[in-house]
């Protein structure tokens, strides 16, 4: 998947230029957890190897947002040996934070960024009342420097 596959589907969320000092280009895994079939990721990995870089996966739970429950916390915890695996196969990093209750730093994201050549996500959906209910708006994989 070259660069010019992915080229209509990106958007540069800000005018900064990566950050030559970084030491990877990070990106942020939010609800697709997929390594293969992952244009965000690809694009990514993209970006580390044009620069030389390792590319790391960010991936993070934590126990206080509006939906969470322990079925699907077991299913993210329980895919997490499995994701480092498949991350592991195509070289890249891996790193899953868990934060369970308050007390944990709710800042790891922020930190793992501000080491990075730049970050990489799949924008989230989001949801709009509508007169029937909810639906789901999907946006297009993005980078922020």
């Amino acid at each position: 998947m070259g660069a010019s596959t992915l080229a209509n589907r990106i958007r540069v969320l800000n005018a900064a230029s990566p950050r030559p000092s970084g030491g990877y280009v990070l990106y942020w895994a939010q609800m697709n957890r997929r390594v293969t079939s992952n244009h965000a990721l690809a694009h990514a990995g993209e970006i580390a190897n044009a620069n030389n870089l390792p590319l790391l996966v960010y991936e993070g739970l934590t126990y206080n947002y509006k939906a969470a429950n322990d079925r699907h916390h077991t299913f993210v915890l329980e895919g997490v040996p499995e994701t480092g695996d498949e991350l592991a196969l195509i070289g890249a990093g891996y790193f899953f934070y868990l934060r369970a209750n308050a007390s944990g730093p709710n800042d790891v994201l922020y930190r793992l960024a501000a080491r990075a050549h730049l970050v990489s996500f799949p924008s989230r959906r989001l949801q709009f009342p509508q007169d029937s209910g909810l639906f789901w708006v999907p946006f297009l994989p993005a980078s922020l420097p």
